[in-house]
């Protein structure tokens, strides 16, 4: 989870467009052709620290989140609460 600043909104937002599995997202062009977006900054592809995944290296915030346990629910049951 990357919480970015202001400037990268579009960049991030271009990240999360449905593409293929081997489509690099930090390639994806900002969809928005303003003058606000060809000035916008452009998110710079990292490295996690603790997990195997791709980062946006000039985000302020990341969260590095690694799978702990899958739980399966059922048709009836819709909610799961986690806490430690």
């Amino acid at each position: 989870v990357n919480l970015v600043p202001w400037g990268l909104r579009l960049a991030m937002s271009a990240s999360s467009a449905e593409a293929p599995r081997t489509t690099d997202e930090f390639t994806l062009p900002v969809s928005c052709e303003s003058v606000e977006a060809q000035a916008a900054d452009h998110a710079r592809k990292g490295t996690c620290d603790n997990i195997n995944a791709p980062c946006v290296s000039n985000s302020p915030v990341r969260l590095e989140c690694q799978v702990i346990d899958l739980v399966e629910l059922t048709e009836d049951h819709d909610v799961l609460v986690v806490g430690s």
